[in-house]
């Protein structure tokens, strides 16, 4: 999967839902709903691995450290 430039993420959503993505992509003057929803879900992941390094170093645990350097003295 990291040798290719892209892959295909399909999920089902209800109609509703489309509706209202589709809403959004005409307010916004989108083409596609990859369009609206693949920046939101670039920033609640960036936001989720954010939340987990604070949370690790809170703990006493450098996430960017490799070996044993990363780890809490015992």
């Amino acid at each position: 999967m990291a040798n290719q430039d892209k892959v295909e993420l399909r999920v089902d959503i209800t109609p509703e839902l489309a509706s209202r993505i589709d809403a959004m992509l005409m307010v916004d003057g989108l083409k596609a709903r990859a369009d609206y929803v693949v920046p939101i879900l670039e920033k609640a992941l960036n936001y989720e691995l954010h939340r987990a390094t604070v949370l690790l170093r809170c703990a006493g645990i450098n996430p960017l450290a490799s070996g044993d350097a990363g780890k809490v003295a015992e």
